[in-house]
């Protein structure tokens, strides 16, 4: 059997084709059928490393079949497909999402090959195969590296300027080389190995803000906590000892929270956000837009910055309804006392859209990729004369 197995179900025999004959070009072994029973079977006895699924069957639909993948506790990647319009496909692509599935992409019918070659160029997730050991050994041996993405600000008189970044990491795996979250993230969650992880993280975060700090550098730091470590009351503490082994202020690192981790025991996450909040820390809501958090929560909770999903942001050059969201959320978000920071900007459009609805703080590829820490003091304070805002630099 094959590293590439593809698994593809459609109620079309012909689109069953098409796929299998673009998948074996491709060097996958590849199964199909027509039906959801068959698919079950062939699931379990083909294993497959990505599974292509029509939204719409006759005997079952696309969200059903997502649902068995969560029972199985999937780590296969999916494509959707369907001849229903994209935001069908990127709704039931969020419901994946939420599932804990690893949505690999979606495809309109007519399917494009060319797009469906793409894809599966893409390489695949290989977290299967990797082991508790490798995982732990990778956190012990330093070969998870933090990569730092801008904030921009965007509403001060220091337009443009950079004054903090978010911490995301990265995989320097001695075989296969940098991975992204991707790759690994899930294989960490499954193996218990979050909290080293966020240790290890914030470490490498503290550190680097101080070798900032040497160089007459000022920078705050966000820092991702996953929600199965809002249920460990002793982790402000442990945060808080890192910075001051480090020698930096808590204030220096902002505490990003998924706004669906806040809610799944909002007491427990009450007692541990406040806590980080008397500690010094600033606390970031994160993803917000794309969980079913209670506005009575969010006013209670010490949070200091709400972060737009960029499902909206990516957006607002083609949706009102998206345009709507992003100005009522920022403007609900400043009358709560909020900084709002907008995720995913990826053109000048988008970035002038969110100047006008008065966002404080932007992030995305169209102004910087995830960079290394030593590169953020040549990106912050490039010799340009005059100065200009960053995103013009990128």
């Amino acid at each position: 059997m094959t590293a590439n197995r593809l698994l593809v179900i459609d109620d079309d025999a012909d689109v069953c084709k098409i796929v299998s004959r673009t998948a074996r070009d491709a060097n996958f072994e590849v199964a199909s059928t027509t039906h959801f029973s068959e698919f079950k079977n062939l699931y379990q006895k083909f294993n497959p490393t990505i599974v292509i699924m029509d939204l719409a069957m006759p005997d079952t639909d696309g969200v059903e079949l997502l649902r068995f993948l969560r029972a199985e506790r999937s780590k296969t990647e999916v494509i959707l497909i369907s001849g229903m319009d994209r935001k069908v496909l990127n709704s039931a692509r969020q419901v994946g999402q939420e599932h804990g599935l690893n949505m690999k992409g979606v495809l309109q019918k007519p399917i494009m090959i060319e797009e469906l070659e793409t894809l599966l160029a893409v390489p695949s997730y290989f977290a299967g195969s990797v082991t508790v050991h490798e995982l732990d050994s990778a956190i012990s041996q330093g070969e998870l590296v933090v990569h730092y993405q801008p904030k921009v600000s965007l509403q001060s008189a220091a337009n443009g300027s950079l004054k903090e970044v978010e911490a995301l990491v990265r995989w320097q795996h001695p075989v296969h080389g940098l991975l992204g979250p991707d790759k690994f993230l899930f294989a960490i969650q499954e193996t218990g190995l979050l909290l080293p992880l966020t240790r290890a993280v914030v470490a490498g975060a503290c550190k680097q803000i101080r070798t900032w700090k040497d160089f007459g550098i000022t920078m705050c730091v966000a820092v991702n906590i996953a929600p199965q470590l809002l249920t460990d009351l002793s982790l402000p503490d442990e945060i808080a000892k890192l910075a001051e082994q480090h020698d930096i202020t808590t204030s220096q690192i902002i505490i990003e929270i998924t706004e669906s981790g806040v809610m799944e025991d909002t007491a427990q996450a009450m007692d541990i956000l406040t806590r980080f909040r008397l500690k010094g820390f600033r606390l970031s809501l994160d993803d917000f837009g794309t969980g079913f958090s209670s506005l009575i929560q969010l006013y209670r909770m010490p949070f200091v910055e709400l972060k737009i999903d960029q499902s909206f942001v990516r957006d607002v050059g083609a949706s009102e309804e998206a345009r709507v969201i992003v100005r009522a959320t920022t403007e609900m978000a400043h009358r709560l006392n909020l900084t709002v920071c907008a995720e995913g900007v990826e053109s000048e459009d988008d970035l002038n859209f969110l100047l006008l609805a008065g966002c404080d703080k932007a992030q995305g590829y169209f102004i910087s990729r995830p960079i290394a820490g030593e590169k953020i003091t040549s990106f912050a304070f490039p010799a340009t004369c005059p100065p200009e805002p960053l995103w013009e630099r990128a």
